[in-house]
């Protein structure tokens, strides 16, 4: 079981840098294994070090809506964007957790926010072809 053996960021001398690195390695690599629950507890161990970590935010995002737990999810992201406004990924990840909450105007918005931030692409084509053909329906409703 991962809670018995010994971290290496629970070793003497590293700096909090290295030792949030070293939780934020082990939340991804226990989220490449799909151990969510365990990867959550290692991104919020990593974001104890340090809270304004954008990238572990959205990560832990992440985590939280393999997990289903879209609220919190939410949360993540949105701190996620706070501390890194114009973050695409963040913004979209945001669109898509409001999308599974049900709250489709505001999903809507997040998708806008994307568009009009980046240049033409082909991930920016993408999120017009779910525009018109998957949300734009249900706001109609």
């Amino acid at each position: 079981m991962i809670n018995t053996i010994e971290l290496p960021c629970d070793r003497e001398g590293l700096t909090q840098q290295d030792r949030h690195k070293l939780w934020c390695s082990r939340g991804e690599f226990l989220a490449s294994l799909g151990n969510y629950a365990e990867s959550l507890v290692s991104f919020d161990w990593a974001l104890a070090i340090q809270p304004e970590d954008y990238m572990t935010w959205l990560k832990r995002g992440g985590v939280l809506t393999h997990l289903a737990r879209y609220t919190e999810a939410l949360v993540s992201f949105e701190r996620s964007t706070t501390i890194q406004p114009n973050d695409q990924t963040a913004l979209l990840c945001q669109g898509m957790v409001l999308h599974h909450l049900g709250r489709y105007q505001q999903a809507y918005r997040c998708y806008e926010q994307v568009l009009n931030n980046q240049e033409p692409s082909s991930f920016s084509r993408l999120i017009q072809i779910l525009k018109k053909w998957v949300y734009l329906p249900k706001l109609r409703k």
